[in-house]
């Protein structure tokens, strides 16, 4: 079950996953998962993708693909688009996205 919390100072929504969901990873104030992305569940990648400014829409080819955070780390623009038929922006956004979690 997920609570949706208020932070008072920037007024920006944070997630947080109760002791009780089968992931047990918080999720950020960027609703980024926390801990190793190369070790996230197909679910949890979802979650990611669905986080990512017009890229809500995607999460179910991650699923139908089962890109789990191992696969998800060894994505390129040329996966995204040739195999997932996904297009330049949302490709590239995902990437950078990707990237900055390897940094």
């Amino acid at each position: 079950m997920a609570d949706l919390e208020i932070n008072p100072k920037n007024k920006k929504q944070r997630t947080q996953l109760d002791d009780t969901a089968p992931s047990g990873l918080p999720v950020d104030e960027n609703h980024f998962l926390s801990g190793n992305p190369a070790h996230w569940s197909v679910e949890e990648v979802c979650q990611f993708i669905s986080s990512l400014q017009g890229c809500e829409d995607l999460a179910s080819q991650f699923l139908s693909q089962e890109i789990d955070g191992q696969a998800l780390m060894l994505l390129k623009e040329e996966h995204l688009m040739s195999t997932m038929n996904i297009k330049l922006g949302p490709a590239l956004k995902i990437c950078a996205s990707i990237n900055s979690l390897k940094d």
